[in-house]
């Protein structure tokens, strides 16, 4: 979840969100967010039983979460091993045995990835956010100081302004790419 705090920026108060200041749209937006998260777990707080107690609704809904990512990534492991097992027998039986044997131990196992698995999900958020953060800055430079050349339709910038733009584009789309890899 995401932190809210207040600040100052430029000449007035400002409402940060995980240090970053927020409009005033992305202000209700975010309001409008919650008030609907609040219904929502008041629903389900209702039909669990637990009428009027959103806390124990939201605790319930992050257990299933966490569920729900230990078994997906119980489900990713069964399914590369029933793959590797399929071309093993196609090839050879010999490595049939090690197979069944790492789908053995898969099956007794309980899924300690799971919250593994969430931190991978979470970390690769932040470093989209992140890239996210880059680029809009690399965009914004691009709109405040670049200028296209009405010869050669090139965008063109002060000093070494296109290798700045270049390199935070550049950063972004890494970060992009790490990201996907812990998917």
């Amino acid at each position: 979840m995401s932190e809210y705090t207040q600040g100052v920026c430029h000449d007035g108060a400002t409402i940060l969100q995980d240090g970053q200041p927020l409009t005033i749209k992305q202000i209700l937006e975010a309001i409008q967010e919650r008030d609907e998260y609040r219904d929502h777990l008041a629903v389900i707080a209702e039909m669990t039983g637990n009428a009027g107690d959103i806390g124990a609704a939201h605790e319930g809904v992050n257990a299933v979460i966490e569920e729900r990512d230990a078994l997906a990534a119980h489900l990713e492991s069964l399914t590369s091993l029933w793959t590797e097992l399929g071309y093993s027998m196609a090839d050879s039986n010999d490595d049939a045995g090690q197979l069944w044997q790492a789908l053995e131990n898969l099956f007794a196992s309980k899924s300690a990835a799971s919250l593994a698995r969430r931190d991978a999900l979470k970390q690769a958020q932040g470093m989209n956010k992140a890239a996210d953060i880059i680029a809009n800055k690399g965009e914004a430079y691009n709109a405040e100081h670049g200028k296209t050349d009405p010869e050669t339709g090139h965008r063109e910038y002060p000093g070494d302004g296109a290798e700045y733009y270049n390199e935070m584009m550049e950063l972004a789309d890494e970060l992009r790419q790490q990201a996907e890899g812990l998917r």
